[in-house]
């Protein structure tokens, strides 16, 4: 038997709700919270930026999905806030959702970046 040791990351989805009424009228929002154990998550190169202030670097994960796990079938959106390691990030971009035919590698794949998408 072969041990995925690459699969083993649990991270935490916050999926924003739809608002609701507060009792005193002013919509309240809501959030759903999906836990997903198996992800592969890796560090890639820093994205960074010049400004007149200088040289502003953002740190930058990608994560991919245990296998047949589409995050969009979990209700999860670009605008979902991701726990992981005690780490709050945000998705940077789309969802990119694999497909293949032979269906053995069926997955998703994010980016997430720290302090924002």
């Amino acid at each position: 038997m072969v041990t995925d040791i690459l699969h083993r990351e649990t991270v935490t989805f916050t999926v924003p709700g739809r608002p609701v009424m507060g009792p005193d009228g002013e919509p309240v929002p809501t959030a759903n919270t999906v836990s997903l154990t198996g992800c592969n998550i890796q560090p890639v190169v820093a994205m960074g930026d010049d400004t007149y202030l200088g040289q502003v670097t953002q740190e930058r994960w990608r994560l991919n999905s245990p296998n047949g796990v589409h995050l969009t079938d979990l209700g999860v959106t670009p605008d979902s806030i991701v726990s992981w390691r005690g780490q709050t990030l945000s998705i940077s971009g789309v969802i990119g959702e694999w497909y293949p035919g032979d269906r053995m590698l069926a997955h998703s794949e994010i980016y997430l970046v720290k302090g924002g998408g």
